[in-house]
């Protein structure tokens, strides 16, 4: 029985929250993403969590298209919000599909995300952790138009390369959404908000 303890104990050491997420209060994460990305922020707010970013950024639309482009919206509320901030000791980037575009091919999207991350360095020296979008499009109605397109899997293939070279860290894992979850096919309401947040409180801490 200790022996499958230890070992249990070992398994979680090794899997759990990398080391870098200091779950003590002291850090501050920055976020990059967009509107589920918001969702997530605001359900992790609800529960009582203050290390991200505060208030929650209006990043809407926020995909690595946007986020690659130095003149985006996005950047000017990044910047905003990081001038009011101390320094990030972590950077959450929410990987979020392109809506309407089905034709780009993994290697358009993985230089996409290295711009991206380009310019985050260009702001921010601290570990980034990576996440896929949460599965959307699952048969589970409404159905998110936007991941018809591009769906998790596809990302998932996209960001590979990045955690193989370690330029990215593995973030956390967001869960997909029931029905009763949705406000619509891509968003949360106040429960699938709550849901996505539990994952950031238990991967970021409080």
């Amino acid at each position: 029985m200790k022996r499958t303890v230890l070992l249990l104990a070992v398994a979680v050491a090794l899997l759990g929250t990398p080391a870098a997420v200091a779950k003590d209060g002291s850090q501050t994460v920055a976020y990059l993403g967009c509107s589920i990305t918001m969702d997530a922020v605001n359900g992790y707010t609800a529960l009582g969590g203050d290390d991200l970013w505060q208030p929650t950024l209006e990043i809407s639309n926020g995909s690595p298209e946007r986020w690659r482009d130095p003149t985006s919206r996005h950047w000017a509320v990044f910047d905003a919000a990081l001038a009011l901030h101390r320094p990030p000791s972590a950077v959450w980037y929410e990987v979020c599909p392109q809506w309407r575009n089905p034709s780009l091919n993994v290697g358009t999207l993985e230089g996409w995300l290295r711009q991206s991350i380009a310019l985050l360095r260009l702001r921010i020296d601290a570990p980034v952790y990576m996440s896929a979008p949460p599965d959307l499009d699952t048969g589970v109605r409404p159905r998110c138009r936007a991941e018809r397109d591009q769906p998790r899997e596809l990302w998932q293939q996209v960001i590979a390369p990045l955690l193989a070279a370690g330029t990215v860290l593995p973030g956390p894992d967001m869960p997909a959404l029931f029905s009763s979850e949705k406000r619509d096919g891509c968003h949360g309401n106040s429960a699938g908000q709550a849901k996505w947040g539990q994952v950031l409180v238990a991967f970021f801490g409080t």
